[in-house]
């Protein structure tokens, strides 16, 4: 059903009429764990994930992981074709905002309770967010030798943009150690969440970002970056909607402030009734430190991959150097006040 340099999917009928999805390598990945997430979501009844039914391992590495088949639009899409340049998000989309959050809540809820080493929670220390900042840094300098190989058109102030962002996101640290760092699902962008026909929610693909360099997909970070993911995602919704024609980020600056707010909200709430309640101000500090984070892997992913999507993270990179991102602006004004 879909494929990849990295892998592709097949389903599978059984004999009794029930379909599944086997997700197959094209060679072992040392740093993919996703069978472990799924067996242990699966074993806890966590229901926004596929139900794994087996792995197959090739000398101790994910090769295939066979679950349920999920049946289903991305949410992505809805994104898109919701994304206007006047107004929030439609009824139907912010209801599914909120399922989404739900979703999420629930999944770092269950990951909390994990005490497992691969995915036991740790306290965020200080040589951890000096390497967070760093690859931010390190991807700026990656990106230009990587655009220049591949035919790509870089600005020559991308660098510089870089740094500026890492000095942003510096700013943003302090709401980092109010978190604790753990596995989370680690790429949780709006085309890995699936929408049922009946309308529920479904996460999908726990393999992590699979250009995640300089870091390893086996590091654990904060739940919030899934946050920042998501945000980001509506980010390239609002790039898609404009056709690449319109300043997306100004045009559509209604759209996603309103829907950043609406998911941001369902997830506080999600979360008190879950028990894991948050502190408005430094979680969202630090969802604004990780949108900085992720903006810079997705460039680099865009480039590395030459998907022709790099304009959409870079493009990003130069508004939060500059100040004018209205993502970030809207985080940054709920931690200061």
């Amino acid at each position: 059903s879909g494929g990849s340099e990295r892998g592709f999917s097949i389903q599978l009928g059984t004999g009794d009429g029930e379909v599944l999805e086997a997700r197959v390598s094209r060679r072992a990945e040392f740093d993919n764990i996703e069978f472990l997430v799924l067996d242990y979501l699966s074993r806890r009844g966590f229901e926004w994930a596929p139900r794994l039914r087996c792995t197959v391992l090739l000398e101790g590495y994910q090769y295939m992981v066979v679950t349920d088949h999920v049946d289903g639009e991305a949410a992505a899409r809805y994104a898109v074709k919701d994304a206007a340049p006047t107004g929030g998000p439609g009824p139907r989309f912010a209801h599914l905002l909120g399922a989404i959050a739900g979703a999420t809540a629930g999944l770092h809820s269950a990951m909390a309770g994990c005490r497992e080493a691969w995915c036991s929670p740790e306290p965020v220390r200080e040589q951890d967010v000096s390497s967070w900042i760093e690859r931010i840094r390190w991807r700026g300098r990656a990106i230009e030798a990587l655009a220049s190989e591949a035919g790509i058109y870089v600005d020559s102030d991308t660098v510089e943009a870089f740094e500026a962002a890492a000095g942003v996101a510096e700013s943003l640290a302090d709401g980092l150690y109010l978190s604790v760092k753990t596995r989370i699902h680690g790429d949780l962008h709006l085309y890995q969440v699936v929408v049922t026909g009946e309308g529920g929610i479904v996460i999908t693909d726990f393999e992590g970002e699979p250009y995640k360099a300089p870091a390893s997909r086996l590091e654990k970070e904060t739940p919030e970056r899934d946050l920042a993911a998501l945000l980001r995602s509506l980010d390239y919704a609002a790039a898609l909607a404009s056709g690449g024609g319109v300043d997306h980020s100004i045009v559509y600056s209604e759209w996603l402030r309103g829907s950043a707010r609406r998911l941001l909200e369902a997830y506080e709430a999600a979360a008190a009734r879950l028990g894991v309640g948050v502190d408005p101000g430094g979680y969202r500090e630090a969802v604004a430190f990780w949108l900085v984070e992720r903006a810079s892997y997705e460039a680099f992913y865009e480039v590395a991959a030459a998907t022709g999507l790099h304009w959409i993270p870079l493009a990003a990179i130069q508004r939060m150097a500059s100040g004018s991102d209205p993502l970030l602006l809207l985080l940054q004004g709920a931690s200061e006040g």
